[in-house]
């Protein structure tokens, strides 16, 4: 019996060495634009063509080094075929490719092809952000290329998960509640020294600007039991925030107030748990969540860029050291 099972699995295993000695590796799931048909068969793997949906074959190239392939075929590797292929001319919706080897089919799949509604667009342009991609806390910049007929990457940010007040750059949503719930949105994009401390410089939605800071730096050695402080100016208030980080796009901590008097803090006052949560991560995101229309808010920023101090966040600097010290 146990024999009879032995010869059982070396016959599975068999068909699967003999199954894996061809494979179509792309398109698989989703392809547009203009992009490649590709795979590897162990030889013979000459005058192999590809057909979509049944119609004429398309002869591809063969003998495509693929040093990954050597070892399962037990050649130098040249096993490999490849055509380019505008995915656009077939049209949206699912299709199936077929692949043969002196007209004997050995793979077979099918895929979905979406469009722009053309075989071909000519003249469109545009460049994106993506947010946390690959990873959170970074972005990607990705811009049409009418040759490939597809999105290409021209740019990235954030060369590693970042940590610390880097770490909190992006788009934000502060919660709290004194009465009411409230949701503050902040827009933080850069650290920089102010008047020697390491600080995360943002604005909120209407371009009035918000800092965070380590409360150790401002303040070596206070108890306080959280490791970040932040004040933001709004209209007739300051809202004050000391919280800690509780995970990759969360934090968590207290929330307080104080009426703007001539420009400066007056006594803050209450403490409301607040939550918050990273909207969207990167310095870029940042910049482009906020529509181009929103005059104030760009010119704001603009302002802050030329002078990335200025007196706003000085004042706000100085606020925030007397309500650590006041707590």
């Amino acid at each position: 019996m146990r024999r009879l099972a032995l010869f059982s699995i070396l016959a599975v295993l068999s068909t699967s060495s003999v199954a894996a000695a061809a494979v179509l590796e792309v398109p698989f799931g989703d392809a547009s634009g203009i992009g490649y048909v590709s795979g590897w068969k162990c030889p013979p793997n000459s005058n192999i063509t590809i057909s979509f949906d049944g119609g004429p074959p398309i002869p591809v190239a063969t003998g495509i080094r693929r040093n990954d392939t050597a070892t399962v075929c037990g050649n130098d590797g040249r096993n490999g075929f490849i055509s380019q292929f505008n995915f656009n001319l077939l049209g949206d919706g699912e299709h199936t490719i077929s692949v043969r080897q002196n007209g004997v089919e050995f793979a077979k799949r099918t895929f979905r092809v979406t469009t722009f509604g053309t075989e071909f667009l000519a003249g469109a342009s545009g460049a994106y952000i993506l947010n946390d991609f690959p990873q959170p806390g970074q972005s990607a910049t990705i811009q049409w290329s009418e040759g490939a007929q597809n999105f290409v990457i021209v740019g990235r940010s954030g060369g590693g998960p970042a940590t610390g007040l880097a770490g909190l750059i992006g788009t934000w949503d502060f919660t709290f509640t004194i009465i009411s719930t409230f949701t503050e949105r902040y827009f933080f994009d850069r650290v920089q020294t102010v008047s020697g401390i390491p600080t995360l410089i943002g604005e909120d939605e209407i371009g009035q600007p918000i800092i965070v800071t380590r409360v150790q730096d401002l303040d070596p050695g206070n108890p306080l039991p959280y490791e970040y402080i932040g004040l933001a100016y709004d209209l007739i208030l300051c809202d004050g925030y000391l919280f800690n980080q509780t995970g990759p796009n969360t934090v968590a901590g207290i929330h307080t107030s104080a009426f703007l008097v001539d420009d400066e803090c007056g006594d803050f006052f209450g403490e409301h748990p607040m939550t918050g949560v990273r909207v969207s991560g990167g310095h870029l995101s940042a910049q482009l969540d906020r529509s181009s229309a929103d005059a104030p808010s760009a010119a704001k920023a603009a302002e802050v860029d030329v002078d990335p101090v200025g007196d706003d966040v000085a004042r706000v600097l100085k606020a925030a050291e007397n309500a650590v010290r006041g707590r």
